[in-house]
């Protein structure tokens, strides 16, 4: 913990806003054999327009196919959940808790996350509390894309790292939430350091799309096209890659 996250007011009471989640996926479901059967990570309460009570943001991979989902607060009470909805042009995945009755997990305001630039101080945060906050520095805002046909305009990359970052909270120093925990990777922060940092979805991309989401499982209109390559460099060249092989361009 360090200064930065003191200085937000009521951090206990926004930290008890972020869950740990786990989920069950059966053996022959789709995803099973490269996401596994068990997974587990953090959600997030979330207060938005014309959000239902006990609405929960994660990151979508941790609830795909799964059949079984439950989610644990601050104080250790467990309820069940369900899958409500998944985007997967941005990587959000939400989840409707059975019952609030079981959980303490206030919702969390949506905050601006246009307007968090390099440089900035984000606090991202996992179950558990302050055992579980990250102090870290936003260290570039750029578009992330991978082979699974996944791009994220814009994205937020902060380091250092949170160790546990699937479905993590990153908040603004306004106590606000600005993103959701995505992946760990390697990133080149001031052309010269390569260093882990943690990518995460901007929360901005959400709003546009939370009421199709809520209403239908999905946005509407038709799935993004995809047609290209998947490149990497190394040692100053770029490379096109496959399953089979590299080929230099």
């Amino acid at each position: 913990m360090t200064a930065a996250a003191d200085r937000i007011p009521n951090l206990n009471r926004l930290l008890a806003s972020v869950v740990a989640l786990r989920a069950q996926v059966p053996k022959d479901a789709f995803s099973a054999s490269r996401l596994g059967t068990d997974r587990s990570g953090s959600a997030v309460a979330i207060l938005g327009p014309e959000t239902p009570p006990g609405l929960f943001l994660t990151v979508g991979y941790l609830i795909t196919d799964a059949d079984m989902i439950w989610l644990t607060d601050h104080q250790g009470h467990t309820g069940p959940a369900f899958a409500l909805a998944q985007d997967q042009d941005t990587g959000f995945g939400l989840v409707r808790a059975v019952s609030m009755e079981q959980l303490d997990a206030p919702p969390l305001p949506l905050g601006d996350s246009d307007a968090i630039t390099v440089g900035d101080t984000a606090i991202v945060a996992g179950s558990g509390g302050r055992a579980s906050v990250v102090s870290a520095k936003v260290v570039a805002r750029q578009a992330f894309t991978s082979y699974w046909e996944y791009m994220v305009e814009d994205a937020l990359f902060t380091a250092p790292a949170h160790p546990h970052w699937a479905g993590t909270a990153v908040l603004a120093t306004d106590g606000t939430l600005v993103g959701i925990g995505s992946l760990k990777v390697e990133q080149l922060v001031d052309r010269r350091t390569v260093t882990d940092t943690n990518m995460s979805i901007p929360i901005n991309l959400l709003k546009p799309i939370l009421g199709e989401l809520l209403a239908q499982g999905r946005r509407a209109g038709a799935p993004r096209p995809w047609l290209g390559l998947h490149t990497a460099e190394f040692r100053g060249r770029l490379l096109v890659r496959s399953e089979e092989h590299t080929s230099e361009l």
